[in-house]
């Protein structure tokens, strides 16, 4: 009897050890498929976040446009020839004519040229007249220049004539 007790605490040790292992078992895989859905989730959270930088950026660009644009269309183009007379005036450049040329759509902008003739003392004052208008805020780019030696007969001023033109971007919702 005594074998006997033996062998059934030996038979409820080794189902307890069986089951025991068994659940080892379970807890691993379970473990080692928790551990490859947490290594997805770390994964999926470095492309969120480089998704939210890449939206910031996005976010920031297009602000960045929004002021462009602002910039580019907050101007009267009846205006125009007065701030390039201004530029003129502080560059020591005298206009003889300015003559406002055809307007071209271009995609979503629209071109005004203008075609100058002036006459300056040095090229300093031309580069300088130059150097104005592309650093204007207001965006004027200048597409041609042409320069001559003595302006309308008087030997110590320099003519030339350049076209300049300005641009406005449509707005959406035009």
């Amino acid at each position: 009897m005594n074998n006997e007790v033996m062998i059934n605490k030996l038979k409820g040790n080794l189902i307890g050890l069986v089951c025991l292992i068994a659940a080892l078992i379970i807890a691993f895989k379970v473990y080692r498929v928790k551990e490859v859905e947490i290594q997805a989730l770390k994964n999926q959270k470095v492309n969120e976040e480089k998704k939210n930088e890449v939206l910031g950026q996005i976010s920031t660009l297009e602000q960045k446009l929004a002021t462009l644009r602002d910039n580019v269309n907050n101007k009267n183009i009846s205006l125009v020839l007065d701030k390039i007379s201004d530029f003129a005036k502080s560059a020591s450049v005298k206009i003889s004519k300015i003559i406002p040329l055809k307007e071209s759509v271009l995609g979503a902008c629209t071109k005004y040229p203008y075609e100058l003739s002036f006459s300056a003392k040095n090229y300093h004052q031309i580069g300088k007249f130059i150097s104005f208008l592309e650093n204007s805020p207001d965006i004027y780019m200048v597409e041609n220049l042409s320069i001559n030696d003595n302006a309308a007969g008087d030997s110590s001023a320099i003519s030339a004539s350049l076209t300049v033109y300005t641009i406005m971007i449509k707005n959406e919702d035009n």
